[in-house]
């Protein structure tokens, strides 16, 4: 009964204990004892004491050890992989963010992502399935110290600091270029090696609006606990003035100007060849006469 139900063949474990049952009522004027009746009644609510322990547990390939921490997408174990003696580590998806509408909609489009990452700053991600017994991202084992770890042992120093949040910075661009987003970014998913370089885990959601907002918004925290300046995203420079007061943006410290190249030729007559977001919050675009050239200036 406990190896169906563990199998997620929920109907078949009841179907045995009845069978059982019949048997023991009809051959032999008995009924089950009082432990196997009430663990029929355990498979029937569902009870988590049946689940398989996570620990030691066989899983596709994969070996887990012992749960090294949690995320956003749930709990993360070390693992090896035997057959080729690698150490990896597991996500094993939260039962209810994995029954989602939305992340079995999109699960293929996601996996299909997610194998996508290629970046210095990500750790790697080496497998993704979901099947009956949940669902799961392998991803190579982040060697290191977490940036809370470090934070709040005051050893990160201004440079330092400055070099983890460009390297943040751009692993987000690149996730976000590969069609995955992040959602949960926060210092404890943030491993830095021996080398002071920052490996960002925990990838595994679409890139929504929402969770664009929120990976952009979760840069500006952790560049404000280091006490560094925000990084820009890639391919954006600093707007050296502050205010810009025309924009009605009191509250804005800098924007972010991309210079979309891509959208203006010599002959062009005009069209955005500018996008301002301020503070991350708005975005505007300018478009710039076609007598603009490059060298000019303008206000």
């Amino acid at each position: 009964m406990t190896a169906l139900y563990r199998c997620g063949r929920h109907t078949d474990a009841l179907r045995s204990y009845r069978t059982f049952r019949n048997v023991l009522v009809e051959d032999l004027g008995l009924e089950p004892s009082r432990e196997l009746r009430e663990h029929e009644g355990r498979i029937l609510r569902h009870d988590p004491a049946l689940d398989a322990p996570m620990s030691g547990r066989p899983l596709r390939g994969y070996r887990l050890h012992e749960q090294t921490g949690s995320n956003h997408l749930g709990s993360v174990w070390r693992a090896t992989q035997p057959g080729v003696g690698r150490e990896v580590s597991v996500t094993v998806v939260d039962p209810n963010l994995a029954s989602s509408a939305s992340l079995l909609t999109d699960f293929d489009a996601m996996a299909h992502a997610l194998g996508q990452l290629d970046h210095p700053n990500i750790t790697g991600v080496l497998d993704v399935w979901n099947d009956a017994s949940g669902t799961y991202v392998v991803t190579r084992l982040a060697r290191g110290t977490t940036l809370a770890e470090l934070r709040t042992s005051g050893s990160m120093t201004v440079a330092a600091s400055e070099t983890v949040m460009r390297q943040v910075r751009a692993a987000l661009d690149h996730g976000h270029g590969c069609g995955v987003g992040h959602g949960g970014l926060n210092e404890a998913e943030i491993v830095i090696d021996a080398d002071g370089n920052a490996h960002v885990t925990g990838w595994g959601v679409m890139p929504t609006a929402e969770v664009l907002a929120a990976d952009d918004e979760a840069v500006s925290l952790l560049a404000a606990r280091l006490g560094v300046d925000q990084p820009l995203p890639t391919g954006c420079r600093r707007n050296p003035h502050r205010g810009l007061a025309a924009f009605h943006e009191a509250e804005a410290q800098w924007f972010w100007i991309s210079m979309a190249r891509e959208s203006w030729s010599p002959g062009n007559s005009g069209g955005p060849l500018c996008s301002i977001r301020p503070g991350g919050r708005r975005r505007l675009s300018i478009s710039v006469p076609g007598q603009w050239s490059p060298g000019r200036t303008g206000a």
